[in-house]
């Protein structure tokens, strides 16, 4: 498994950088941020915390996904896709 970072500018210039990991976690801190932790062996891991504001938008997309999925597998019509 691995996770892409793309950096991107103005000049097109991309840089692609890749981390492979073995055993993803989602938890919360103690500041009740998002924090995903990328396991790479029995003693390396990164961990990716989000501050506040983009922890409730992460959480606010996911919901809104979980809740768009429940509608449309309960509504007669089926077409109800987010527009992305």
């Amino acid at each position: 498994m691995g996770v892409e970072i793309i950096k991107r500018s103005e000049n097109l210039k991309v840089e692609k950088d890749r981390i492979c990991y073995d055993h993803p976690q989602i938890s919360f801190n103690s500041d009740n941020h998002l924090v995903v932790r990328l396991m790479q062996n029995e003693s390396d891991d990164i961990l990716l915390v989000f501050d506040s504001k983009l922890s409730s938008m992460i959480i606010d997309f996911c919901q809104a996904k979980i809740n768009n999925n429940y509608i449309c597998k309960h509504s007669i019509d089926r077409d109800c896709r987010l527009p992305f």
